[in-house]
């Protein structure tokens, strides 16, 4: 008898469970998404010397909530329908559902396989790196970096950004793919980098930034004195 194709069996049921267990998350997440966003882009004006216009900053202060809340969303695999409900991405990008998924269905299939107790299986779950909080601070860390760049990119767009440029953080001591976004130097401001990402982090913890340049600016960021 052919063995039975356990991921597929359950894929369905632990699809069902994660967005059953994480429904509520998207909401809670996208007030703190939404304040950090919004700090970003206030940062971001300031360091470049710029005063948005009322219309400007409606724009920014709309997209930035807006985008937390996307993001929020799309982090657990999630999207909302227009009724505003939340229903499955197919398309979502850097989720934290995807690795859980698939290394609970592993242990599910080795459970039938080894004929473990529901107990057995409970306690592999519980042990599993998925859930520890290493993991939980590079999903804050990562998150938070991408919410900032998202805000920043928006706030720039708003005021009439034309370019950006890769930095890699402080602490960044083995090359990779940052360091080729870095080597660009400027590129459009809706281009891509090297590595193909459009902004910062282009890994699990990257804390690199991305700055931006206007044409009636240098190419520090800061506003040229006339």
């Amino acid at each position: 008898m052919a063995k039975k194709p356990t991921s597929i069996v359950h894929q369905a049921a632990i699809n069902q469970l994660l967005s059953a267990s994480w429904g509520d998350l998207p909401d809670q997440l996208q007030a703190q998404f939404a304040d950090a966003a919004v700090d970003t882009a206030g940062e971001l004006l300031g360091s470049a010397g710029l005063v948005p216009t009322e219309d400007q900053w409606n724009v920014i202060d709309e997209k930035t909530r807006d985008l937390a809340l996307d993001r929020a969303g799309e982090l657990i695999g999630l999207k909302q329908d227009q009724e505003g409900n939340w229903i499955e991405n197919p398309n979502a990008k850097w989720t934290i559902t995807e690795d859980t998924r698939d290394e609970v269905t592993n242990l599910v299939a080795q459970a039938e396989e080894e004929n473990w107790s529901n107990d057995q299986l409970r306690e592999a779950i519980v042990n599993a790196d998925l859930f520890s909080e290493d993991r939980a601070d590079m999903i804050a860390r990562t998150e938070l970096k991408r919410i900032d760049a998202m805000s920043a990119d928006v706030t720039a767009s708003a005021t009439g950004a034309t370019s950006k440029r890769w930095l890699l953080s402080s602490d960044h001591n083995e090359a990779d793919e940052c360091n080729d976004n870095a080597d660009a130097d400027w590129v459009d401001l809706d281009g891509q980098f090297p590595s193909g990402a459009d902004l910062p982090p282009d890994h699990p913890n990257c804390q690199c930034v991305v700055t931006f340049g206007w044409e009636d600016q240098d190419k520090t960021g800061e506003v040229i004195q006339e």
